[in-house]
């Protein structure tokens, strides 16, 4: 982001979520993996580690704004579970800094490999948090946002389950 602003791209005119603003982002295809029995799902990515993810993402970010890397790159943790349409998407939000005032491309110049997909936007702009406001945004957008802000954090069921057989209380 910058000075307060965040880099965000809207989405094409037509198809799901039509002209909505969103930040920019990679699509990593996992591989969903049943073990034992079949009954436990496990969620695997075989090609790609954190570190190539945060490249690839770093990358493609960075050929919009005409810059060769963004600065101070952070992950933030847990990954967001967003759930749209019956589909369980995990979010894993990574948030760098950049001194950039402009977009220099309507469209990045990365390459990404395959399994890795880049979401079509017609536009990119630096926008505030007000600016989001008014725009309209969508609730996975909104749920990035507390996550930024160092908003509430969702505790696993399990979590939950472990707090309450040692006697700690679960809210």
């Amino acid at each position: 982001f910058l000075k307060g602003e965040f880099l965000m791209g809207k989405r094409e005119s037509s198809g799901l979520l039509a002209g909505q603003w969103e930040f920019p982002y990679i699509v990593v295809k996992i591989k969903l993996a049943k073990e034992g029995g079949g009954k436990e799902k496990q969620f695997t990515q075989e090609t790609f580690s954190d570190s190539n993810i945060t490249e690839m993402l770093n990358s493609y970010l960075a050929s919009l704004i005409g810059e060769e890397k963004i600065n101070v790159r952070k992950k933030l943790d847990p990954p967001i579970v967003h759930v749209f349409s019956h589909v369980r998407h995990f979010m894993n939000v990574e948030v760098g800094k950049t001194d950039a005032t402009q977009i220099v491309r309507s469209e990045s110049e990365f390459s990404p490999p395959n399994g890795v997909t880049i979401p079509a936007h017609e536009a990119y702009e630096f926008v505030s948090k007000d600016d989001m406001k008014a725009r309209g945004v969508t609730s996975a957008i909104t749920k990035v946002l507390k996550m930024i802000d160092g908003g509430v954090k969702k505790t696993s069921k399990a979590t939950k389950k472990r707090k309450n057989e040692s006697g700690s209380e679960s809210k």
